[in-house]
C-alpha cells in the first residue's frame, strides 16, 4: 500500500512539474493519430509565415503531459536570402480539441 502511494505521488509530481520531453520525429509521423495535430500547426504557420518562404523541414517535436498535451513544433523555412526557424505551441486537451497559438521566429539565418 506505502508502494502503490509513494508510485501515485512520484508520477504525479511528474505530471505536475511536467517538462518538455523530446520525440522521435520518425515515431511521431507514424502514428495516424498525430496527423491532425501537426495539420492544425501546418495551417496556422503557412497562415502566418511569409508567402515567399517555404517548408524546410521539422527540425524537432516537444511534448509535455499535463492534463492534456502541450505540444512544440521546430519548422525551418526558407527562402532565396535566408531560414528561418520557427516553434510552435499546439495544446491538445483530454477530448482532442486543439488550441494553436501564433508562431514564434526562434532563430534567422541570412545567406552571404
Amino acid at each position: 500500500m506505502l508502494k502503490v502511494l509513494i508510485l501515485t505521488i512520484a508520477f504525479t509530481s511528474v505530471i505536475c512539474t511536467g517538462s518538455y520531453e523530446v520525440i522521435d520525429i520518425d515515431e511521431y509521423f507514424s502514428q495516424q493519430s498525430n496527423d491532425e495535430i501537426y495539420a492544425a500547426a501546418r495551417l496556422k504557420l503557412d497562415q502566418t509565415i511569409p508567402q515567399d518562404f517555404q517548408f524546410l523541414k521539422v527540425e524537432s517535436i516537444e511534448r509535455q503531459i499535463v492534463a492534456g498535451f502541450n505540444y512544440k513544433f521546430f519548422i525551418t523555412f526558407k527562402n532565396e536570402q535566408s531560414i528561418h526557424l520557427y516553434m510552435i505551441r499546439i495544446y491538445q486537451d483530454l477530448q482532442n480539441n486543439l488550441q494553436v497559438y501564433e508562431p514564434e521566429l526562434i532563430n534567422q539565418k541570412e545567406y552571404l
